[in-house]
C-alpha cells in the first residue's frame, strides 16, 4: 500500500472544484467514485470537443478532470439507497451542489455522520452554507469578480474604459478546489486518529479573497483600494515585444536592476539619476519602458530568455499552448502524460502539479464513461452486512484533537509567499509551525514597504510578512555556523514536516536537503518549492509569481478582444504553487499514518500553475 491507495472517496457535483479536489486524491490512488445524475456532470457538455463533435464522452475539460475514478448514475428521483450505501462505504465525500439542492438530494452531514461517523464531508459553495447570500446563484465568473481578484486584473491598467479581466478558464474554481482537498486531507489525517469525521463548510469567494496578494492588509493597514489601475510599484514589470513575439519581465531588487543595465551594455539612458534607485525608476516608470522597449524588441524571444536568466533576472516568454507543449523544461520532467479512452483516442494529459519521491502520482486509468461503473457499485464491495458495526465508535473530540493537524509541528525555511502562505495554511489547520529566518538575510517580505500609514518603517510592521505569518513561531538562525545547523538538525527531529524554498542545492549545499534530513527523521515529509523544479535544463532560472502565466499560456489565453495577451493581476504562481505544497503534505501526512512512509514533494511555480490551464490545453 503507497500513498492514498485503499482511501475511499466520494464526488457529486458539476464542472470544476469538486472534481478537480478529487482528481488531487484519485491521481495519489485514492478510489474516488463519482456520482452523476442521469444527463451527467455539466462537464461532458462543456467541452472542448474534437472536430465539431459534441460527444459528451470526448469532452476535454471532463477527460482532464476525471482520471482514475469509476462513474456511476444515481437517479435521486427513483433511488433512495444507493447514496446511503456509498456514505457507509467512504471515507471522504466532496460535492459542490449549492445549499437548495443538497436539501433537495439529501445531502445532510447529520444524517450522514449518524451512518458513519467517521466521515469527513466538504460542502464547496459559492458564498458558504450561512450567511446572508448563502442562496446566491453564481459561476465561476461571479467568484472571480466576488473575491476581489478580477478587480485587480489585468495590472498597471492605463485603460479605465475597460473592465476588470477574469483569468481565463475556471481558475477561482481549480483554486477552491485545491483549498477543498487540502482542508479535507487535514480532516481525514485526524479521523484516522480519532476516528471523528468533520463537515467542512467551504466558501470559494471567501478563498479567493484570501488570496489576493497583499491587497486587503494594504487596504487595512494604509487604507489603500487596490486596482488594475495606475502606476507598478516595482519597476521595469510588463509585458513587451521582441521580434518574433512577448516577452514578460519583473525586476525586483536594485542588484537585478544593474545586471539588467550590464545586459543592456549600460546604455547612456540608464546611468541618468531619474532612473537610480527604486523609487525613483517608479516616478519615472513611463520613460523607463518605452527605452527598455527600444531595447528588448531587438531580441528573440528564447534568446533573451536565456540571456537574461543567466544574468539571474527574471524575463519569461510569453508562450501560447503550443509553444507550451514544446518546452524542454516540463518535456524533461515528465509533465506531459499520454492517456488512452475508449472513445477520445489517445490525447496528451497534462502532468502533475508536484513531483514526489516516492512515486504515488499516476494516471492509472482514463476518466470514465456515464455510468461505466454502475455494476461494480452495486456489487458486495459496497455492501454493509447489518449484522456488524457500520464503523468503529469515534473518540470524543478533546481540546488536544480539535484542530485538524494538531500535533503537527512545521520547520519553515520558506520566505515571501509562496512558502509562506503553504505555511499559514497548515498552521490555520492546527500545526505548530516554526518559521525559521536567516540573520543574514531575513524575509524579503519584511522589507517590502506596506507598512502603517501611522508607523515607521520596521521589520515586524510590513503588511505582507503579518498576513502569510499568521499563527506561526519565528526563529532567528545563522545557518552558516555549526551551532544554528545543529538546532535545525533537533528541531527536524522533532518535526513531521519540512518546507523549503532554496535555490536549487540550497538546502544541499547547507547539510539540510531531503537525504541528510531523511537520516535524522526517516518519516519526514518534506515539500520544496522552486520556480522551475529542481531538475531539468532551466532548474537554475529564477521566477517571480507574475511571470507564470506568461509561461503557462494563461496570459495567452487572457486579455480584451482583439488585443495582447494580459497578466492576470496578481503573483499567480507563489499562491497556486502554495497550495498544491499544502494539498500534497496533507495527503503526504494521511499517508503517512497509515503506512509509516514519508515522503518528498518537489512543487515549482510553472508545474503548478500549468496544470490549470485544462480547458486550453485540452
Amino acid at each position: 500500500m503507497h500513498g492514498l491507495e485503499g482511501v475511499k472517496v466520494l464526488e457529486l457535483g458539476n464542472l470544476v472544484s469538486a472534481a478537480y479536489a478529487t482528481k488531487i486524491m484519485a491521481d495519489l490512488g485514492a478510489d474516488v467514485i463519482k456520482v452523476e445524475e442521469p444527463g451527467g456532470d455539466q462537464a461532458r457538455r462543456r467541452g472542448p470537443f474534437p472536430h465539431g463533435s459534441h460527444d459528451p464522452e470526448q469532452s476535454g475539460l471532463f477527460l482532464a478532470l476525471n482520471t482514475n475514478k469509476r462513474s456511476c448514475i444515481w437517479d435521486p428521483t427513483q433511488d433512495t439507497a444507493t447514496l446511503s450505501r456509498l456514505v457507509t462505504w467512504a471515507d471522504m465525500l466532496v460535492h459542490n451542489y449549492s445549499p437548495a439542492r443538497m436539501n433537495a438530494l439529501g445531502i445532510n452531514y447529520n444524517t450522514f455522520s449518524d451512518i458513519n461517523p467517521r466521515l469527513v464531508m466538504c460542502s464547496i459553495t459559492p458564498f458558504g452554507l450561512s450567511g446572508p447570500h448563502k442562496d446566491y446563484q453564481a459561476y465561476e465568473l461571479t467568484i472571480a469578480h466576488g473575491g476581489g481578484w478580477a478587480w485587480l486584473s489585468p495590472g498597471g491598467s492605463d485603460r479605465p474604459d475597460l473592465p476588470p479581466l477574469k483569468a481565463a478558464g475556471h481558475q477561482a474554481d481549480f483554486q477552491g478546489g485545491v483549498a477543498a482537498a487540502t482542508t479535507t486531507l487535514a480532516a481525514y489525517y485526524r479521523a484516522l486518529h480519532t476516528g471523528q469525521g468533520e463537515h467542512i463548510d467551504f466558501s470559494t469567494q471567501a478563498y479567493i479573497a484570501s488570496f489576493v496578494d497583499v491587497s486587503a492588509p494594504n487596504y487595512t493597514y494604509q487604507g489603500q483600494i487596490a486596482t488594475r489601475l495606475g502606476k507598478r510599484v516595482l519597476v521595469p514589470w510588463g509585458i513587451f515585444p521582441c521580434q518574433d513575439g512577448l516577452t514578460f519581465v519583473v525586476i525586483a531588487e536594485e542588484d537585478q536592476w544593474q545586471r539588467l543595465v550590464q545586459l543592456m551594455g549600460t546604455p547612456e539612458w540608464a546611468t541618468l539619476d531619474i532612473f537610480q534607485g527604486l523609487a525613483n525608476r517608479a516616478k519615472n516608470q513611463d520613460l523607463l519602458h518605452f527605452y527598455l522597449a527600444e531595447w528588448i524588441k531587438e531580441w528573440k524571444v528564447e534568446e533573451l530568455f536565456h540571456a537574461a536568466q543567466a544574468q539571474r533576472l527574471c524575463f519569461a516568454p510569453v508562450f501560447s499552448m503550443a509553444q507550451l507543449a514544446q518546452q524542454e523544461q516540463l518535456r524533461a520532467r515528465y509533465f506531459f502524460v499520454e492517456v488512452s479512452h475508449s472513445r477520445a483516442g489517445t490525447l496528451t494529459h497534462l502532468g502533475a502539479p508536484y513531483r514526489l519521491h516516492e512515486p504515488w502520482w499516476k494516471i492509472r486509468r482514463s476518466a470514465p464513461l456515464l455510468g461505466e461503473h454502475n455494476s461494480e457499485v452495486s456489487s458486495s464491495e459496497f455492501q454493509v452486512s447489518s449484522s456488524q458495526p457500520l464503523t468503529p465508535s469515534p473518540q470524543p473530540l478533546t481540546p488536544s484533537t480539535h484542530s485538524l493537524l494538531t500535533g503537527v509541528r512545521v520547520t519553515d525555511f520558506s520566505w515571501v509567499w509562496a512558502g509562506p502562505f503553504c505555511a499559514l495554511h497548515l498552521a490555520h489547520l492546527g500545526a505548530e509551525v516554526i518559521k525559521i529566518e536567516s540573520q543574514v538575510h531575513i524575509d524579503l517580505a519584511r522589507r517590502i514597504a506596506y507598512y502603517p500609514a501611522d508607523m515607521e518603517p520596521g521589520v515586524n510592521r510590513c503588511a505582507l510578512f503579518k498576513q502569510w505569518g499568521q499563527g506561526k513561531k519565528g526563529v532567528l538562525l545563522n545557518l552558516t555556523t555549526e551551532k544554528g545547523l545543529g538546532i535545525v538538525k533537533e528541531l527536524i527531529a522533532q518535526s513531521d514536516v519540512g518546507l523549503q524554498k532554496f535555490a536549487t542545492g540550497g538546502m544541499d549545499g547547507l547539510g539540510v536537503g531531503y537525504e541528510e534530513l531523511k537520516k535524522i527523521k526517516p518519516d519526514i515529509v518534506m515539500a520544496s518549492i522552486s520556480g522551475y523544479g529542481h531538475t531539468g535544463p532551466h532548474r537554475n532560472y529564477m521566477a517571480y509569481g507574475p511571470a507564470i502565466p506568461p509561461l503557462t499560456g494563461l496570459s495567452s489565453m487572457t486579455g480584451y478582444e482583439g488585443g495582447l495577451p494580459q497578466e492576470v493581476g496578481m503573483a499567480y504562481g507563489d499562491p497556486t504553487s502554495g497550495i498544491h505544497a499544502a494539498v500534497a503534505i496533507c495527503a503526504a501526512l494521511a499517508a503517512r499514518t497509515r503506512t509509516g512512509q514519508g515522503q518528498h514533494i518537489a512543487v515549482s511555480f510553472w508545474e503548478s500553475d500549468a496544470a490549470l490551464v485544462t480547458e486550453g490545453w485540452m
